[in-house]
């Protein structure tokens, strides 16, 4: 171990995120040696299950009044309790995630760093990007900029955001990470599971399933998806989607007016995805906007060729022609085309796929939190 004593461990972020994505790695910290705490919010009423989660692991879980939007009043109170907290504790690394909690938590740190606590923030994908809409430029540009100065690791998961990063801001040290990690062990191919799914949602040997894992918001942009369908001539190409939002009845609205009912099919929330890899032929990514997609990870992982936008975080992951297609994240009739392409050939399918898996190896969870345990060591060197 490089580190002479063991280092308390502040943890930040909303409840959601922390029970999607930090739970093991709270359990490695724990194995290292480390203690933590987490301060959450509770956007979304999942802080019982983040306890759940946790299970016996010797955790402390407080909860502040933050939102998700930078501009609700509550966040003033969150900032109060979040400054009270940090007041009656000592910690050595306060370790923050996401906009509004990463500017709150950092403010409220401000004076500990003089008294050497570390503050390191993970950018899971800047609201600034290539393409990006000017006010997102005018908003949250200027703010990150700003509180890089009170950072003393800036943790980035794509390589636009971490060459930008690395060139304008002024965080004492900026890493590149290939996300927050993905346990590979959860996806492999399985031919019985993928024969009992597939009869489970009605395929016959010969169809094409195509699917995604996107919430249904103009975000996640999957009427792309569905338009693509609609060019698709053949009735063996079936399209299913896991997740709900609030563009589901217009892309029900979609699905209508197109005639598709028989092709696409919205399924809602499901907890099968490992399965509903297994079953599908290939995966259709066309968002908007991402940091670095655990969804494409996902099917990476399981196997899929992908086509996808060819936004960031989504090429840091696919490489046109070799892991699938990247398209402009508008062009349907791109996306009909490699849906015809890979739908016809099944060699080129198994080419792509096998391409995916190995390169996903460095995008390993136990790989991502080797690399944060070594950030930690070297901020106390």
């Amino acid at each position: 171990m490089l580190c002479a004593v063991s280092k308390k461990i502040l943890l930040t972020a909303t409840e959601l995120h922390l029970s999607q994505f930090w739970v093991p790695h709270i359990e490695n910290f724990i194995n290292h040696g480390f203690s933590v705490d987490i301060i959450c919010s509770n956007v979304s009423n999942k802080v019982d299950l983040l306890k759940h989660m946790l299970g016996d692991l010797p955790v402390r879980v407080d909860v502040v009044d933050l939102a998700r939007s930078p501009f609700k009043l509550s966040n003033i109170n969150g900032y109060k309790q979040m400054k009270k907290i940090l007041a009656d504790r000592k910690y050595d690394i306060i370790m923050t995630n996401e906009p509004v909690m990463g500017v709150v938590t950092r403010l409220a740190a401000k004076k500990y760093r003089k008294a050497g606590t570390k503050v390191l923030y993970t950018a899971h994908g800047f609201h600034f990007y290539k393409g990006a809409p000017k006010l997102n430029w005018l908003i949250f540009y200027p703010i990150e900029k700003w509180l890089s100065k009170y950072t003393d690791a800036l943790v980035t998961i794509n390589t636009e955001d971490f060459d930008r990063a690395k060139r304008k801001f002024k965080a004492k040290n900026t890493y590149y990470l290939p996300g927050i990690g993905i346990d590979i062990s959860k996806f492999s191919k399985n031919a019985e599971t993928r024969k009992q799914k597939r009869a489970e949602l009605g395929l016959k040997d010969n169809e094409i399933m195509l699917f995604s894992v996107a919430e249904l918001t103009k975000r996640k942009n999957l009427a792309v998806a569905i338009k693509a369908m609609s060019r698709i001539i053949g009735s063996n190409i079936k399209y299913f989607v896991r997740g709900e939002g609030e563009l589901k009845e217009y892309l029900l609205g979609l699905i209508k007016q197109y005639n598709l009912g028989d092709k696409v099919f919205l399924l809602g929330y499901g907890k099968d995805i490992p399965q509903m890899c297994n079953a599908a032929d290939i995966f259709i990514f066309p968002t908007l906007q991402e940091g670095l997609p655990v969804a494409l990870m996902e099917a990476m992982a399981n196997g899929l060729p992908v086509l996808c936008s060819n936004v960031r975080g989504n090429v840091d992951l696919i490489e046109d022609g070799k892991g699938g297609f990247t398209y402009d994240k508008y062009d349907f009739e791109g996306f009909a085309k490699g849906i015809d392409l890979l739908a016809k050939n099944a060699e080129l399918r198994k080419t792509m796929a096998e391409y995916n898996i190995k390169k996903l190896e460095k995008f390993k969870l136990s790989n991502i939190q080797n690399k944060y345990v070594k950030i930690i060591y070297e901020l106390f060197k």
